[in-house]
């Protein structure tokens, strides 16, 4: 990370990156170039964060071509991981599950295991929307162990959110909720309201699935509780697939 780069609380952030970007490029040296280069990678993470995803796109695949020719893998690495992403946020599962298995198998290469875990509960997710719930399953507990060796409490939470949502999906409904109940624990430790919600919201219709009616009726409550402090608030839940009849 470039800690004298413009921050990304920064009014003008993007313009700020422009600029470093248009300054470094004329220095003309390697390390100039490279900073150059990450210049683009943040640019296209900012959009990304803006929903700005097909601009995004095109400022990644920038940075990811240009790490490759200065033969910088780690960004080469982190600019496809950042380009799955963005394609996960499009929908486009299929395209964001090869690059990502990309980026996956070049943080291996180099040993980047917070890297590597990312790429892979990220792809365990495309997974689970593809369908494809048993291979999401090895790969979300193979990122969760990652993250735990990593010390990287939320990581770990998230896999099991996603854990939890492909045993649902195949009606293992006791191993799910024993992983789900563990990833609201510690979400709420965590003080990580929105996955917690997203917790109990699974709960929720696992025992509506085994005809628990008024324990998925209190835990409904429970989400449209503590929903709206991440703005997701009752309608949310309702767009879900939420019947209360």
């Amino acid at each position: 990370m470039l800690s004298h780069l413009p921050q990304p609380q920064d009014k003008h952030y993007l313009s700020q990156l422009s600029h470093s970007q248009a300054l470094y490029t004329a220095s003309g040296d390697q390390l100039s170039s490279i900073s150059s280069i990450e210049c683009t990678k943040r640019m296209g993470d900012v959009l990304a964060s803006q929903g700005r995803y097909q601009e995004a796109l095109v400022k990644l695949e920038e940075a990811k071509a240009g790490f490759d020719s200065v033969g910088e893998r780690s960004g080469a690495a982190r600019a496809e991981q950042a380009l799955g992403e963005v394609l996960c946020s499009l929908e486009q599962w299929d395209d964001a599950l090869n690059i990502l298995q990309q980026a996956r198998g070049e943080f291996a290469a180099l040993e980047e295991h917070l890297g590597h875990a990312q790429c892979s509960r990220a792809a365990g997710e495309a997974l689970n929307k593809l369908g494809r719930e048993g291979e999401a399953l090895a790969l979300l507990r193979e990122a969760g162990a990652e993250f735990h060796q990593v010390g990287d409490r939320l990581g770990a939470a998230e896999c099991g959110l996603g854990v939890g949502a492909a045993l649902s999906k195949l009606g293992q409904y006791d191993a799910a909720t024993e992983v789900l109940s563990k990833a609201k624990t510690d979400f709420t430790a965590l003080t990580h309201v929105r996955g917690a919600a997203e917790c109990e919201f699974l709960l929720a219709r696992i025992a509506k699935e085994v005809g628990l009616a008024d324990v998925a009726e209190m835990r409904i409550d429970r989400v449209t509780a503590s929903a709206p402090l991440q703005g997701m608030g009752m309608s949310t839940v309702d767009g879900l697939g939420w019947d209360r009849r």
